[in-house]
Order: structure tokens, then sequence, then C-alpha cells
């Protein structure tokens, strides 16, 4: 497998607040359950926009299918 990061990537901010923490949850639900961290976004801010809804980037490797997710 090849993983290949751009440092051009971008990403806006998710929806809600709720759906933030739904996502944080499910990252970390998932290194919980055995997956390893990679690369975490869970702690993403923009200094000019501080009331977003961030989630950074974030890579996960040898998680099982089907869990945490659903």
């Amino acid at each position: 497998m090849i993983l290949a990061i751009s440092l051009l990537m971008t990403s806006g901010p998710v929806i809600s607040p709720v759906a933030r923490d739904r996502i944080k949850g499910l990252i970390t639900q998932s290194v919980e359950e055995g997956a390893e961290l990679l690369l975490d976004g869970r702690n993403a801010s923009v200094a000019s926009l501080p009331d977003g809804n961030w989630v950074g980037p974030t890579v996960l490797k040898g998680k099982r299918e089907n869990v945490g997710y659903k």
C-alpha cells in the first residue's frame, strides 16, 4: 500500500459541533478497538475562525471493517 499526503490538502469545517464530536468519537473508538492512529486531526483549529467545527485529516491503520461507524 502506498500512502501519499499532499501538503496542499485543505479541508473545511464539519457542519455542526454535534457532527464534529461524533467524528472525534469515532476516531477515539477506532483507536480503542485496535487501530493505529498515523495522523490525528481531532485537535485541528484555525486561528482566524476559532468557532469552526474543525476536524483535520486523520489516517487510521489496521482497523477492522464495519467496526466503529455503522
